[in-house]
């Protein structure tokens, strides 16, 4: 269809805007009947709601405000206690004087104890000017609620919040650090908010601990914690409380909230009496405008409200029909306007959807095909067209990856034919996971043995690093596929694993009516050569590999060493797991 029949058949005769138009100066009325007769029966819970809306915004602000102050300290002490984890124990003497710097840099810290992992203090560190006292030792549930959670903080007898952060290496929980803080600046700021969300209404906002003491707030008359306060404080352990407290002129509109992960619930209230205020002059308005609205509106809004909803409904069911892939379905409207414009894009839209799916689900099992025979980022190229399918190859910084069942002909002669093939596809299955989950290119598959190259066909700088964590990953994940395998086949995978890192030839290599992509040179052949010296369980890599990778794994050197096939000797070096 040409752009101008296209046009020509999309132009509005009757504009929608025009019924839009007539619709609300008809529903207006109506509107009003019905927020008249919701306002009238419900305006009590209304102005509640506003006043609990309010009251929850104040509830954020306090409680983001304690967040701050607290997790500001805890930084601090996550810092102290990264810088005491990293100092090795021979430049430990220094250790005070980095903590004293973190003490005096510091606002609402001036002293900092360090606890060793039995909760027993080891050292404090203090500002010269500084009288805070901190426990001697800290409990073993203290203990065990910080490793837990990251940080603890609790409330001490003087009103103090007492913030603990666990020290952690690679071998878990070795210490922790503490510090002791006030709550004056958290007073000051709640008073700060509540009189920026209530003015100068009598509403107190209460900082309670878990044992329902006040610490902080604004005044206003409330005394600390009423006993009428008591059942919310108690449900808002599990959550939020909102309840209106007391009776008369006397009672008060409270809502109570937990601060997450924080021995601390917050106390927010106000006099109903300010609450609902407005109630008697917003009824008498409220009156007048319904029966005023009701009087001119209803018989236009009757009439056009039928008109408009037979469209309305059709437009709906079409975009249901889309919703659940229905695309043989159309929509036809004659209203003239905008609907029906819209009603012949959904059914243009439902035939090009078909079309598309059509499309994609075609495209889908083609890539399902080809994710059988070559890596995932070919297939993605490939698809798009932007893969060069001629033979030959680019030079390439790789690391390439050997995997071998080691004895697997024992196990063919042990097992029948087909468990040897179930076998063999559940083990295939596994480390393919995990080559791609490290970012590996699967390159083959050869009888009982994996060959899996990282760098390529996308360049990765630290292809040796994931090459050697995935040769980790595969030996830790055959202890839980061995416990499957040893009940269901009598028998225990063991692989052999040889990585090596260098520059090879990567590309299609065959024939112009066969070719697969793969890796050519000499760093396959040494991975080769290592995966079959190799023990069961053993990772071996070449020093290049070695000098790649530095610091990043624990390597052990296991001396010069012929491998099979090549001259001279190599120095190699296994990995640590």
């Amino acid at each position: 269809m040409s752009a101008e029949a296209t046009g020509a058949r999309r132009t509005v005769a009757r504009p929608f805007f025009f019924k839009i138009a007539l619709v609300i100066a008809a529903t207006v009325s109506l509107s009003l009947a019905i927020l008249g007769w919701v306002v009238i029966d419900a305006n009590e819970e209304t102005l509640e709601d506003l006043a609990r809306s309010r009251q929850h915004l104040a509830l954020e602000d306090v409680a983001r405000s304690v967040e701050a102050s607290l997790r500001s300290d805890e930084d601090v002490l996550e810092t102290i206690g990264r810088v005491i984890v990293a100092t090795p124990e021979a430049q430990a003497d220094a250790i005070p004087t980095l903590v004293a710097s973190f003490v005096s840099g510091a606002s609402s810290i001036d002293a900092v104890a360090i606890y060793a992992a039995d909760g027993e203090r080891i050292d404090v560190v203090r500002e010269a000017d500084a009288t805070t006292s901190l426990p001697p030792s800290l409990g073993e549930e203290q203990r065990d609620l910080a490793s837990a959670q990251g940080s603890l903080s609790s409330v001490e007898d003087d009103g103090s919040v007492l913030s603990i952060v666990p020290l952690r290496s690679s071998g878990g929980v070795t210490g922790f650090v503490a510090a002791r803080t006030s709550l004056g600046p958290i007073t000051q700021h709640i008073e700060a908010l509540g009189v920026r969300h209530f003015g100068n209404v009598e509403a107190p906002i209460l900082l309670v601990d878990g044992r329902g003491r006040a610490l902080a707030g604004l005044g206003g008359g409330l005394p600390a914690v009423p006993s009428a306060y008591a059942t919310g404080l108690e449900a808002s352990r599990a959550g939020s409380y909102a309840e209106i407290v007391g009776a008369g002129s006397e009672a008060r509109l409270v809502t109570i909230e937990r601060v997450d992960l924080r021995p601390f619930r917050i106390v927010v209230s106000e006099p109903t009496s300010v609450v609902f205020a407005s109630v008697a002059e917003l009824r008498r308005w409220v009156i007048t405008a319904v029966v005023l609205g009701v009087l001119l509106s209803f018989a236009v809004s009757w009439a056009l409200g039928r008109r408009l909803a037979a469209p309305i409904a059709a437009l709906v069911t079409q975009a249901d029909h889309l919703a659940h892939r229905r695309f043989d379905r159309r929509v036809v409207i004659d209203s003239g306007d905008e609907l029906a414009v819209l009603g012949r894009a959904m059914s243009d839209a439902a035939s090009e959807l078909s079309t598309s799916e059509a499309r994609i689900q075609k495209e889908i099992a083609i890539r399902t095909d080809l994710g059988r025979y070559l890596p995932a980022e070919i297939v993605d190229r490939v698809v798009l067209r932007e893969q060069d399918m001629g033979l030959g190859g680019q030079k390439r910084a790789v690391t390439v990856l050997f995997a071998d069942v080691v004895g697997f002909t024992p196990l063919t002669e042990k097992l029948a034919a087909e468990d040897t093939v179930k076998l063999l596809n559940e083990l295939f299955t596994l480390l393919t996971e995990i080559v791609f989950r490290h970012g590996g290119t699967l390159d083959k598959f050869m009888g009982d043995s994996v060959m899996a190259i990282f760098g390529a066909p996308t360049e990765q700088a630290d292809h040796a690093q994931r090459a050697i964590a995935c040769a980790e990953d595969m030996l830790r994940f055959l202890d839980t596929g061995n416990a499957g395998w040893s009940e269901r086949y009598d028998v225990k995978i063991e692989l052999a694993i040889g990585v090596a890192s260098g520059e090879c030839v990567v590309g299609n290599i065959g024939s112009e009516r066969r070719m697969e992509y793969t890796a050519i040179g000499d760093v396959v052949n040494t991975a080769a050569r290592l995966e079959a010296i190799a023990r069961p369980n053993q990772i071996l890599v070449p020093e290049a590999t070695a000098k790649i990778v530095g610091d990043d794994f624990e390597l052990i050197d296991r001396g010069e060493r012929e491998l099979p096939g090549k001259r001279g000797t190599v120095r190699l070096f296994e990995v640590s797991v």
